[in-house]
């Protein structure tokens, strides 16, 4: 991960690794200067926030191919959801946004309406297989 990571870097990549909490302000900030959002939990079988305030934003993400994370990427075409712990597939991800500044899974319109669509409710459901 750190060998693909600091290769993007050196293509240009802007990374902020931030493991402090972040304000809301402040991630939105982020947000806001973000290209791409890396949301790379392992073994982590529900949902993040993070992917609420990527598709908010309009911003694709990378996220782990498991759990409920893995079923919203897709089910919305939020951005890339793949194996974050295989670094050929990681770094090969990566440097594709680079290249091509976009990317295909990610539709910004179905975004929009999965960031607007999410009430807790929408969750529990999912969840609970409803």
């Amino acid at each position: 991960f750190r060998v693909a990571l600091e290769r993007a870097k050196a293509m240009g990549l802007r990374v902020n690794e931030n493991l402090r909490f972040v304000s809301d302000a402040e991630l939105d900030a982020a947000m806001e200067a973000a290209d791409l959002v890396l949301v790379a939990y392992r073994g982590f079988k529900g949902s993040s926030g993070m992917l609420i305030r990527a598709a908010h934003f309009g911003k694709p993400v990378i996220s782990t191919d498991d759990g409920l994370l893995s079923y919203f990427v897709r089910s919305y075409q939020l951005g890339a959801a793949i194996d974050v712990g295989n670094p050929a597939t990681f770094a090969a991800h990566m440097e594709n946004f680079l290249l091509a500044g976009k990317m295909d899974t990610f539709d910004p319109l179905r975004a929009r309406k999965y960031a607007d669509d999410s009430e807790p409710q929408f969750f529990v459901d999912k969840l609970l297989g409803l």
